[in-house]
């Protein structure tokens, strides 16, 4: 008996999953905000542009965990997350896409993000307008403590 491409697909993404979960470490190290943005600001794309040039990059590892899991940004940047594992992972300050919904948040200005199934090799980009402070998870490793903050600090200066 042959399985259907779409059954094979799925199970191997089942398998995935089920790897990952249980792979799950507790790693709890210290935690160092990182400000991405040099002196003087990024030259960036159009405003309003989702395809703009990232001012920073967030890796999704293998011991679940986002690194650095605290970055310091500008109005207008864009962060790009990078699945650097080999297990899917999610990006999430949705409170309905996380296990508890105190562990996200944003400004209320702010529309909420939801990556989906971010796998293996792949990359997930969200560009930040709100001035605050946005708490995410992947729901998928939540309860392991994959979590992050990005802190959208006011322009200074001309």
């Amino acid at each position: 008996m042959t399985m259907p491409y779409s059954s094979l697909w799925r199970l191997a993404v089942g398998v995935a999953l089920l790897a990952g979960m249980m792979s799950c470490g507790q790693d709890q190290g210290r935690t160092t905000p990182v400000d991405t943005t040099p002196p003087g600001g990024l030259p960036g794309g159009p405003a309003g542009s989702g395809a703009a040039v990232p001012a920073a990059k967030v890796e999704m590892t293998r011991e679940n965990r986002f690194f650095p899991d605290v970055l310091v940004v500008r109005p207008g940047d864009t962060v790009e997350w990078s699945n650097n594992s080999d297990v899917p992972h999610t990006v999430t300050n949705d409170p309905a896409s996380a296990l508890h919904r105190e562990d996200v948040s944003g400004p209320s200005s702010a529309p909420r993000f939801d990556s989906g199934y971010v796998l293996p090799g792949q990359t997930f980009r969200h560009r930040f307008t709100a001035v605050g402070e946005y708490r995410y998870a992947c729901s998928l490793h939540e309860a392991q403590g994959m979590m992050g903050r990005i802190v959208v600090a006011p322009q200074v200066g001309p």
